[in-house]
């Protein structure tokens, strides 16, 4: 099954959405069977790109009666090359045409490059288009201008590199500056949810 943001495009689907995927494999026979499943669901994957010399990340999970034993993971980090990253951007303007929302999920493997971030999220603005980013790093800049940032506790105190003592509303408040969103969601495991507004 697709996993990662692949599972996000599964999750998107089961409420009803329509989903217009954005995306990189390998050239390899994961990357065709990730493609053929979502085309299967009826997905537009005609911006999943495949990239020469990448590998299609494969988890492989042990299950022995309906209980995982181990996961075996198969997945290198690559940036996306120039020549790719420059077409996507190319493909923009028409790609958004009728998305009503922009889901950036970010898994850290090198596809949502800086470059790339800014044009989709400048580009998202421009058309009046909001953007829900699922943050990975401890560097919040690169989803700037993003509608709504939502990373985990441990990733907002790391974002805004304040010892885990400190207030979650003043973690927050950094958050908010370094990346200038609209929203701040903290999911908080068992603690629910805590959401923060720009009030600058």
């Amino acid at each position: 099954r697709p996993g990662g943001a692949g599972n996000v495009i599964l999750n998107l689907l089961s409420l009803g959405a329509e989903v217009v995927a954005i995306g990189r494999v390998g050239k390899d026979w994961a990357g065709q069977a990730l493609s053929g499943a979502l085309q299967r669901e009826n997905v537009d994957v005609r911006m999943i790109v495949a990239q020469e010399g990448y590998s299609t990340p494969v988890k492989n999970r042990i299950i022995a009666d309906n209980q995982q034993i181990v996961r075996i993971d198969h997945e290198q980090i690559m940036p996306l090359n120039e020549s790719l990253e420059q077409y996507i951007i190319d493909q923009l303007s028409e790609l958004l045409h009728g998305v009503k929302i922009i889901a950036i999920s970010d898994y850290g493997k090198g596809f949502l490059t800086p470059t790339l971030l800014t044009a989709l999220i400048q580009k998202a603005n421009q058309m009046g288009i909001p953007t829900i980013t699922d943050p990975k790093g401890h560097d919040f800049k690169k989803y700037h201008g993003t509608t709504v940032i939502k990373p985990n506790l441990t990733e907002a105190y790391i974002a805004a590199n304040l010892p885990m003592t400190t207030s979650l509303e003043n973690v927050a408040a950094h958050v908010l500056s370094q990346c200038q969103a609209q929203l701040l969601m903290v999911t908080r495991s068992e603690a629910g949810i805590s959401l923060f507004n720009d009030v600058g």
